[in-house]
């Protein structure tokens, strides 16, 4: 069960959900733990880094979601309110896949637009 947290349709986001959810970490990981809790199937997240610049706090969020027992997690290299501008933000992924207390599978996304980036290993 993949539990999707990146969504950006405003639509979507104007009611907490998608990326909307950013804006409230601790009910993102406490609707991630009921989900993990109610279910049988293996749960894995998509996230982006946060929802704005200041707001990035993936790596406790990556802590955190993996706490309550997620079995993986992708995560876009950009906030919310960069939608799909700018560059993609590849330290923060390394960051949280060279983390010693990760011990689930980290996967990045996020202008992978070639074959040999989608190789490169920036952690």
């Amino acid at each position: 069960m993949i539990l999707i947290t990146a969504v950006l349709l405003k639509k979507v986001v104007c009611k907490g959900a998608g990326a909307g959810i950013l804006k409230d970490i601790p009910l993102m990981v406490s609707l991630t733990k009921e989900i993990v809790e109610r279910t049988n199937l293996p749960v894995t997240v998509k996230t982006r880094l946060g929802w704005d610049e200041k707001t990035i706090k993936i790596v406790e969020v990556a802590e955190r979601l993996q706490d309550v027992g997620i079995k993986a997690i992708s995560i876009h290299g950009r906030t919310r309110a960069q939608m799909y501008k700018g560059f993609a933000d590849w330290t923060k992924i390394a960051e949280i896949k060279n983390n010693p207390r990760m011990h689930i599978p980290v996967f990045g996304n996020g202008d992978v637009n070639t074959p040999e980036k989608s190789k490169r290993d920036e952690g």
